[in-house]
């Protein structure tokens, strides 16, 4: 045993130290190849596997070293593993393979592939009947496609109560004549539907019952509340009425219409689509409804009787827009504005509509898409721009002087034109602080920080300037002590022969203000310009400027005022609105008070608007009439530069 076991060894060794010499080995190699698989193509992936045939006979699975194609990749498409998924269309399609090293050794297989079935529906209602007859089921395939399924897509039958009634495999039913409950089921694939009936001694072959129902109401939209009526198909075909309260009632969108328990439908006023469902009995019927939305009238609210007022100042315009829905709303940016003559006014698109002060006619059009497709409507007003003197920016005044006060203090910006008119273009202006660290603006209202200081204050419009100042103290320690002295007043419009009473006002140290007309001297540079007594400034009726001063506490103040011959030109300081908007038909009155002391009724002169002409109508004279009851509205009237208001 030992000695075989030495020889062994012996021979290992010498193989491990003899050179290897080449000897000629014949390999076996893939002569053919063969696809395994026979299935039916459906919508889960599948995997195919490759056999290969050896030269030598022998036959082995191939994982590797392949190549995978397909004859039509619309219907199926093949990827390197073999995974094959099918798109759900139908027809003959080749998958190929090859193997890579050797194109010329390939095989294929055929798959003859039918779309199948992704819904399915019974449509046939299941009803007692003495003759027994087909269920029919209706499939939506995979390729996008409707049809009824037969004995050949493999649909399984079933019945929960053979004793009631039972179904063979092709879907025949046959009643027994025994009473009770029934369902009866249809399965293809994962999907499966179901119809159910109760047989009861009232039912016979001589009797008429329902085997269906269905909404007999014409649903089209309206925007008042719409009874629905339901009705049951009997095996006469005749139909027998419902009570709606008995029906279950449902709307997928409640958005665009809502149904109550007794099939009362509502619309919303929103545009859509909602399916109108019922139940009743163990059958359903839906119907779809749809909801357009399109305008079917345009008003543009605001009346446009033209004043110089308006030139070069935003107007904010809006429409109120009805809809075929019965919506009814007013608004500025959902509607197209146009205007004919940018050279006259320019409109933006959120309707804000700027005059430029050039003569001239323009129309302006809102418009919005109608129902028919390229169809618009639309409201146009057309305005006239006279062509009449205006006058041009002379002088700018900030009306009331700065002081400290509780809260935000908002200055009030005036400008004089060389016709003599007065306008308030405080929107217009632009207002900045000179000194942030005691008084920041903001949206043209002056904050007073906590800072004590020097406040300075200034208006620039149409290259015209204007500065006022004041005085924020915050500390207590001199409180008894005045600061500084300020004449209120900066603009003082001429009058006449009546006096205009300034006034004194002094800044303490804890930044309070006191009234001291009184206790100042008041003293004009030019008396023959202007007189001034105890703080009532007299013109004299000449031209010319002068220097009004005041002094007092040790401190002096001065304002400076020239009298143009503009200013002797009657016109309106202040403009109101007298009556009522109460009543069908309101006249009212414009009452004009002018720089003279006079007051003026200027109804038939002055220029009327209002903000909205579906809510009303107004006459040249400002006579609002409500056609229609009362509604919120604003009236405008204009005259001499001068705006009053009245609202409801």
């Amino acid at each position: 045993m030992k000695k075989r076991l030495a020889q062994r060894l012996v021979w290992l060794l010498l193989l491990a130290v003899t050179p290897v010499w080449t000897v000629p080995v014949w390999a076996a190699s893939v002569v053919r190849l063969e696809i395994n698989e026979n299935f039916t193509p459906g919508p889960d992936p599948q995997l195919l596997s490759v056999t290969g045939v050896l030269s030598d006979g022998i036959r082995q699975r191939i994982s590797s070293g392949l190549r995978w194609s397909s004859s039509n990749e619309d219907i199926a498409r093949v990827y390197g593993d073999g995974l094959v998924s099918f798109s759900g269309k139908g027809g003959a399609v080749t998958v190929s393979v090859r193997l890579t090293d050797s194109p010329s050794i390939t095989t294929s297989k055929t798959f003859n592939v039918s779309p199948w079935p992704t819904r399915i529906a019974i449509e046939t209602n299941l009803l007692y009947s003495d003759n027994p007859y087909r269920l029919l089921v209706k499939a939506q395939m995979s390729d996008d496609t409707e049809r009824y399924l037969g004995p050949s897509d493999n649909v399984m039958w079933s019945s929960s109560n053979p004793w009631v009634a039972w179904v063979n495999s092709e879907g025949v039913v046959a009643f027994t004549g025994e009473d009770g409950y029934v369902e009866i089921t249809a399965v293809v694939g994962a999907y499966s539907d179901k119809r159910n009936t109760e047989v009861s001694g009232e039912t016979g072959s001589n009797a008429a019952f329902p085997r269906g129902i269905r909404i007999s109401t014409d649903i089209r939209y309206t925007v008042d509340p719409l009874q629905l009526q339901l009705v049951s198909i009997l095996t006469d075909n005749s139909e027998q009425q419902i009570p709606s309260l008995a029906a279950e009632w449902t709307s997928s969108n409640p958005a665009v219409a809502a149904v109550s328990r007794d099939g009362l439908l509502r619309f919303t006023g929103a545009p859509g689509f909602t399916t109108i469902q019922a139940k009743y009995g163990g059958y359903t019927a839906d119907k779809l409804v749809s909801v357009g939305r399109h305008a079917e009238k345009i008003t543009i609210d605001q009346t446009l009787n033209y004043t110089p007022v308006w030139d070069g100042q935003p107007l904010p315009l809006s429409a109120t827009v009805r809809y075929n829905d019965g919506s009814v709303y007013q608004t500025s940016t959902d509607v197209t504005w146009a205007g004919s003559n940018n050279a006259v006014a320019g409109i933006d698109r959120e309707g804000k509509l700027t005059f430029t002060g050039t003569p001239g006619v323009i129309t302006v059009t809102a418009s919005a898409p109608g129902g028919v497709e390229g169809a618009v409507v639309s409201d146009s007003v057309t305005v006239t721009v006279p062509d009449t003197p205006k006058g041009a920016p002379s002088r700018l005044f900030i009306e009331n002087n700065l002081y400290p006060g509780d809260g935000p203090v908002y200055p009030k910006v005036v400008c004089l034109y060389t016709d003599g008119t007065v306008r308030d273009v405080t929107d217009q202006a632009e207002i900045t602080s000179s000194t942030p660290l005691t008084a920041t603006v903001y949206e043209k209202a002056v904050y007073l920080s906590p800072n004590q200081g020097r406040v300075q204050i200034q208006a620039s419009y149409e290259s015209l300037t204007d500065t006022v100042s004041g005085y924020s103290e915050n500390g207590k320690s001199s409180a008894g002590r005045t600061h500084q002295l300020i004449i209120k007043e900066r603009y003082i419009p001429y009058k006449g022969a009546n006096p205009t009473q300034l006034t004194g006002l002094a800044i303490q140290g804890d930044g309070s203000v006191r009234e001291v007309t009184g206790q100042l001297r008041w003293q004009s540079s030019q008396p023959l310009v202007a007189r001034v007594n105890a703080g009532s400034l007299t013109y004299t009726g000449r031209v010319g400027t002068t220097k009004i001063s005041v002094q007092g506490f040790g401190l002096r103040a001065e304002m400076d005022l020239e009298v143009t011959p503009e200013m002797f030109q009657s016109r309106a300081e202040a403009l109101i609105i007298q009556g009522a908007l109460d009543q069908g038909a309101n006249p009212l009155t414009a009452i004009a008070t002018m720089n003279t002391g006079e007051i003026k009724d200027v109804t038939k002169e002055a220029v009327w608007n209002i903000s909205n002409q579906n809510a009303a109508k107004i006459t040249e004279d400002g006579t609002v009439v409500f056609p229609d009851g009362l509604k919120p509205l604003t009236v405008t009237a204009y005259y001499g530069g001068v705006k009053a208001e009245l609202s409801r």
